[in-house]
């Protein structure tokens, strides 16, 4: 069987023992923001906040507790090895991955949903 989720779920469930397995090669890589809105009633916290989260021994330890990440480069020496094996951003893997275009799928939503919808549904 085969299917498409996060990564950091389908870990989770490995790692409590579900007959599972992830396939690292042609991994899709999705990039995510933080930001601090205009009129933000605290962005000088906020920003402490993402100056914390982007810190390398912050990311690598985020590591330990769900398969995400790290986005600092320089985080991955402080990453464990058995941790690293999990993660989509390892250096092993990622040159095997590919960043989905967003500006793509803004631009052509309607017309996969207009292919996926009867597809998925089984009305082809």
């Amino acid at each position: 069987m085969l299917g498409a989720l996060w990564n950091g779920r389908a870990q989770a469930l490995i790692d409590q023992g579900a007959p599972l397995a992830i396939e690292w090669n042609q991994i899709k890589q999705q990039l995510q923001y933080w930001s601090v809105l205009k009129g933000s009633p605290n962005p000088e916290n906020a920003q402490l906040l993402i100056d914390f989260a982007l810190q390398p021994e912050v990311q690598a330890k985020i590591t330990q507790f769900i398969a995400y990440g790290p986005t600092n480069k320089k985080a991955f020496q402080f990453v464990r090895p058995e941790d690293l094996v999990k993660l989509p951003s390892n250096p092993e893997y990622y040159s095997r991955s590919f960043v989905q275009n967003a500006q793509w799928w803004t631009d052509n939503i309607e017309e996969v949903g207009k292919i996926w919808q009867p597809w998925i549904l089984g009305q082809e």
